[in-house]
């Protein structure tokens, strides 16, 4: 379990009684000089570290090289501490996994990192890591990072490399950075802020909750052939909600997935169209702050961050506001990242 405390201790899942480590890491090494501790999803290729991406059919399963994106920083200096807590085959928002434990927010226990790179948020938040790495399908990187405080970066596709990443719908996966400071993140990512973005808000009248339900099924459907061999199998160790949302994906009908396929080129229309006007659009990262973990999660969590998501956009979320003495973010997304980086330390 996570907590914003210095030791490391085991505790056991209230589920299934798995020996799991406090503090955002399901594998933690320490070291490292400060300002250059670096945090790894659990789905992100470490040498030498464990890599099952939430899944118990591979626990215990090493990697045997570094994903670029941790050589290139190994390289800068960085130290490797741990490998953080993810949600399930990376396909969530809690935190909360049947197999690796429940990561607690560090602004207070017994509520929600946001996912599914809850421990990456959490691990920065409680300052045991100087910068994170995670991934983002839908707002993997962004919601955690509003709920734990942090800033949540995005960058737009291509700009750091995916390889040796445990992929869930690879047209939308991107390794993202999670950091206290705007600063951080560009640094780490190699890209330098700039000003004078044409700033815009996102119209109400954009329908996001329908426009999230389609990026979700496609995700469902890619998810489904990606772990066509578990789901295949009733005997392996995937969790029942996971089994549900992969059968789901994989039985989708061809006239639902058109319609969804449809309402994702709408939307990228728009924002076409949009982009033309501004450099960058600007709205909130989550609708509310992080919930209790036995209060029904809200549907409505990806509604903000699935745009930059279906279009491959830049964004970045920045924490704006505190609500009942918890975190919310803002987010900054446009198709150039100097400029969305520029606009977002603006908000900070």
């Amino acid at each position: 379990m996570a907590q914003a405390r210095p030791a490391l201790h085991g505790r056991r899942h209230p589920r299934h009684g798995e020996e799991v480590t406090p503090n955002g890491f399901v594998h933690y090494v320490g070291g490292g000089e400060p300002g250059l501790r670096l945090a790894v999803k659990d789905n992100i290729d470490v040498a030498g570290m464990p890599v099952a991406g939430g899944m118990a059919p591979y626990r215990g399963r090493i990697a045997q090289r570094d994903a670029p994106c941790v050589a290139r920083l190994r390289a800068a200096g960085y130290t490797v501490v741990g490998k953080t807590l993810m949600d399930e085959a990376a396909f969530g928002a809690l935190g909360d996994n049947p197999w690796f434990g429940r990561c607690h927010n560090p602004h207070r226990h017994g509520y929600t990192c946001g996912g599914s790179s809850a421990g990456s948020a959490a691990a920065v938040a409680a300052g045991l890591a100087d910068i994170a790495l995670g991934t983002d399908t839908l707002g993997s990187v962004r919601i955690p990072a509003s709920y734990c405080g942090v800033v949540g970066y995005l960058p737009g596709r291509g700009v750091i490399d995916g390889a040796g990443v445990m992929p869930l719908m690879p047209e939308y996966d991107r390794v993202g950075i999670l950091a206290p400071t705007v600063s951080d993140a560009a640094r780490v990512a190699c890209v330098t802020p700039r000003s004078g973005a044409r700033v815009s808000e996102v119209p109400a009248a954009i329908d996001l909750a329908t426009l999230r339900r389609a990026a979700l099924l496609m995700v469902e459907i890619e998810a489904a052939r990606i772990h066509a061999a578990l789901l295949a199998d009733p005997g392996s160790k995937i969790s029942a909600g996971l089994r549900a949302a992969l059968e789901f994906g994989r039985d989708a009908a061809p006239d639902r997935i058109e319609k969804a396929k449809a309402r994702i080129a709408e939307a990228r229309r728009w924002l076409d169209q949009a982009l033309r006007e501004c450099d960058v659009l600007v709205l909130p990262t989550t609708p509310g702050p992080a919930f209790p973990f036995d209060q029904r999660p809200p549907e409505s969590q990806a509604d903000f961050t699935v745009l930059a998501s279906v279009a491959g956009l830049a964004a970045v979320s920045v924490p704006a506001r505190m609500m009942d003495g918890l975190p919310v973010g803002m987010q900054a997304m446009g198709p150039d990242d100097g400029l969305v980086l520029g606009v977002a330390a603006g908000l900070a």
